[in-house]
């Protein structure tokens, strides 16, 4: 091992023969396990929002930091630095092995480690800043905030007297603090859940800022910054409840994929490495393998945020075979607040396999063209049948609901495939609007509403494919756990066509198949064909933004905002390149960004999710610079405070990772208003 632990700071793992006149590579490491006040902690508190103890974390961080010290290979930048904070259980401490010199996973704990971390890297010379690298990894609790924001718990969260419930550390604070500084690659490994706890949802949770936070134009243009979530957003991470049966799904499959076991690297004539798109690709594939052989069904789709682009990782030897089968032992269970549970008795590889169902001739929305009963003979389950049977329409063109539920305009509305799995735990719908007029959708599973939209196109009407995932408990009655609404591989539309395959391609975190070499091309000329579709050119803006993609034409997204007055996601995607790649065009981009009272909210998750932080960053770090006069800074502020409000309300309900937004709450929380011009919304919709 180069690195040795240093007497006197606790935590901290050194090379001692780092002189400082190189570059390097710094890491932080921190897993959490046992929480003193947590639900089964030392001392509770009374309320715990249903948060209790994990039992592999602190495991799993412990043996990516052994990864660190014995296997991490980058001859140019090696690991010389390394801060190590722990709250293992007493299951995980005899199989934690090696010497035991951690920190305390506290808040204080995490607070001093980082910012020892960040003052390494500070302290270095710019020549040799510009090729060193940074390192993150946390194995705890997560809740998330909204896209690249989500808080990661300490081993002291809601510590007494106050148990606030912002003290936390912030991904996005971690983030937007370490692109200040020079060095060009910045890796976050994030094993938490990215759910909520339902009553904290009011909060807007944002953590505690421990680095000073910078805008993206701060940023370099060059900036390799991922963050490799452990699951997709409003979805838990799977762990096993005993710590003898080893790391956290994600942790398993992150060593694997790092030592090269069952990856494939990528090889030139002197050395092999693994890189981040062939990492992410082969951990969505690991994780989905490891779910299955331990009999749960709920999806942990891995997914990569910030600013994405594909590095080299480390040095590996050629790749050995393929790991075994994972551990006998009982099925993983979800390292947070969920219920969600595996599949019971009786289920299988088999029971989980989507099969089509055929449908009627004639075949519309249920409603129209079959009886309640002929329904529930095609979908087998009366849960769905009266999910579906109750399902609510507003036209957002006409700003109109249909009469009644279930009681829609005559063909306005179609059902075309219908898919499902045995055990009626998965369903696939395929939704066209017939009269491709943007529809409001919204179902009930008789406690939460979930509404989403299904915007129009131009030459045809879009084919969406709706994703549904069951939960039927032992002790209560079924319920929706998860809902994926994106475009249908089969669109009549070239361009829309191309844009679902490409989706589907990032969904899989194959960002590389997406972007890059013809792909790229043909998500470029996604862009050129907006005036045909523009719902295909806002997707391939949304992918090459994404991948921090920098030679995307401003004129390009510029004109997608400028053209399709009723599509607010071309705003966000163009401020969003105007931050990133022109600052001298922030006052056009503020100025745009306000236009969003009278364009809606954006219709993509994503899109809603940047606009969320562009507004932040905005009041927080830009309006003196763009508005020099006080009465016009003034109203911008008026403004921009009033959106901010909205888009907050929005992302309090914003649900799983889904291409177009999704809000799940309860009914007097979920409602078009949510997305509509301001001038046509509720100010503040129920809270949920």
């Amino acid at each position: 091992m180069a690195l040795e632990p240093v007497l006197g700071k606790e935590g901290l793992w050194a090379d001692p023969t780092w002189n400082g006149q190189s570059p390097a590579t710094f890491a932080v490491v921190i897993g959490v396990s046992h929480f003193d006040h947590l639900g089964g902690g030392a001392a509770p508190v009374p309320e715990t929002y249903e948060l209790g103890q994990l039992h592999t974390a602190a495991l799993t961080a412990q043996r990516f930091f052994r990864w660190l010290c014995d296997d991490y290979r980058l001859t140019d930048r090696p690991l010389v630095k390394c801060w190590l904070a722990l709250a293992p259980t007493p299951a995980e401490l005899p199989l934690m092995t090696g010497p035991q010199h951690y920190s305390p996973a506290t808040f204080v704990g995490c607070e001093r480690i980082i910012g020892e971390w960040f003052t390494a890297m500070s302290n270095l010379k710019a020549t040799h800043a510009d090729s060193s690298r940074a390192i993150f990894f946390y194995s705890g609790h997560g809740l998330e905030v909204g896209t690249d924001k989500q808080i990661l718990l300490p081993s002291d969260y809601l510590v007494p007297p106050l148990s606030n419930p912002e003290r936390a550390l912030s991904t996005y604070n971690l983030y937007a603090g370490l692109r200040a500084l020079p060095i060009a690659e910045q890796f976050f490994f994030l094993d938490a859940c990215r759910n909520d706890a339902v009553r904290l949802r009011e909060l807007s949770l944002q953590g505690m800022r421990i680095l000073p936070e910078w805008p993206s134009y701060r940023s370099r243009p060059d900036l390799i910054a991922p963050l490799v979530y452990a699951t997709g957003s409003g979805a838990v991470a799977w762990e096993p409840t005993d710590p003898q049966l080893g790391s956290s799904l994600f942790g398993r499959a992150l060593l694997e994929g790092l030592t090269a076991q069952g990856l494939d690297p990528d090889c030139d004539e002197t050395a092999c490495w693994i890189g981040v798109f062939n990492l992410a690709r082969f951990l969505n594939q690991r994780v989905r393998q490891l779910l299955q052989a331990n009999g749960a069904r709920i999806p942990q789709p891995i997914r990569l945020g910030g600013a994405v682009g594909d590095a080299n990782i480390t040095q590996v030897p050629h790749a050995g075979p393929p790991p075994g089968a994972p551990p006998a032992g009982p099925p993983p269970a979800p390292s947070s607040l969920s219920t969600v549970a595996p599949t019971g008795p009786g289920g299988g590889a088999a029971d989980a396999v989507l099969g089509d169902v055929t449908l009627p001739s004639g075949w519309s929305h249920p409603i129209q063209s079959a009886s309640t009963s002929d329904l529930y003979d095609i979908l087998r389950s009366e849960f769905v049948t009266s999910m579906l049977s109750n399902l609510r329409v507003f036209n957002l063109e006409s700003r109109q609901w249909s009469a009644e539920p279930g009681s829609l305009d005559p063909g306005s509305f179609a059902i075309l495939r219908l898919a499902r799995t045995n055990d009626r735990g998965v369903y696939e719908i395929e939704l066209q609007a017939t009269n491709n007029n943007a529809q409001w959708l919204e179902l009930s599973d008789g406690n939460s509403s979930f509404g989403f939209v299904l915007p129009s196109d131009l030459e045809v009407a879009p084919l969406y494919l709706l994703e549904l995932h069951i939960e039927r408990p032992a002790n209560t009655g079924p319920r929706l756990t998860y809902v994926d609404l994106r475009l249908a591989r089969n669109n009549s539309s070239p361009p829309l066509s191309l844009a679902s395959e490409l989706w589907d391609k990032y969904r899989a975190a194959d960002i590389k198949a997406a972007t890059d070499g013809d792909r790229q091309l043909m998500t470029e000329a996604l862009l050129g064909v907006k005036f045909r579709s523009p719902l295909a050119a806002t997707l391939g803006g949304l992918l090459l933004l994404r991948a921090w993609h920098k030679g995307i034409p401003l004129d390009w997204l510029n004109n997608l905002a400028e053209y399709f007055p009723d599509r607010p996601d071309g705003i966000v995607l163009w401020v969003e390149q105007c931050m990133r790649t022109a600052p001298d065009e922030l006052r056009p981009a503020i100025d745009r960004l306000r236009e969003l009272h009278q364009r809606g909210l954006p219709h993509t998750s994503e899109a809603l999710q940047y606009a969320a932080r562009q507004v932040h960053e905005v009041l927080s770090f830009e309006l003196v610079q763009a508005y020099p006069d006080e009465e016009q800074r003034a109203a911008a502020a008026a403004e921009l405070e009033e959106l901010q409000q909205r888009l907050e309300v929005a992302m309090r309900v914003l649900g799983q990772s889904s291409c177009f937004a999704v809000f799940v709450g309860s009914p007097a929380a979920i409602s078009p208003e949510l997305i509509l011009p301001s001038t046509e919304a509720l100010r503040e919709p129920a809270p949920a």
